[in-house]
């Protein structure tokens, strides 16, 4: 018999939307990433750390909270995210010429609950050329590798 069992649902999720998915919407060669982080428990996840790498060739400029920077790494405090509650952040980006396909390696969170850490990251989004023109959009968020079953014979 196999027992194929599912994944139990993300903890702690990331999402993210952009402000433009293809390079003839992009303005002055900059780009806004909104990153958010979703608590899915019923419980608060406390100590959020919200992390990103960007690509080579895409430079941070800003952000509505300013990240603790070491080159192309980000990190946000989160603090306490409340059950069923999400903390955003949204931060611009410059562009270097021609405008990359890859801005960044992907969000991650981590968090603290119930005396345990929880982690969450989406898969970066895939781009793709069209027409010699790239085209970018987000992939469906992955849980956390602890947390997938894997299949196996009983």
């Amino acid at each position: 018999m196999l027992d194929i069992g599912g994944a139990a649902p993300p903890t702690i999720v990331v999402g993210r939307t952009l402000s433009a998915y293809d390079v003839p919407d992009v303005q002055n060669h900059q780009k806004t990433l909104t990153l958010t982080v979703y608590n899915q428990a019923a419980n608060p996840i406390t100590g959020v750390l919200l992390t990103d790498t960007l690509a080579s060739r895409v430079t941070f400029s800003s952000a509505s909270q300013l990240p603790d920077q070491n080159g192309q790494q980000l990190a946000w405090s989160l603090g306490t995210i409340q059950p069923y509650d999400r903390a955003s952040v949204t931060l611009t980006v410059s562009l270097a010429d021609p405008i990359p396909t890859t801005l960044d390696t992907g969000a991650a969170a981590y968090g603290t609950l119930d005396a345990g850490m929880v982690f969450g990251r989406p898969r970066p989004p895939r781009c793709a050329r069209r027409r010699s023109l790239p085209r970018c959009w987000p992939a469906r968020p992955t849980p956390p590798p602890e947390s997938r079953q894997r299949s196996r014979a009983v």
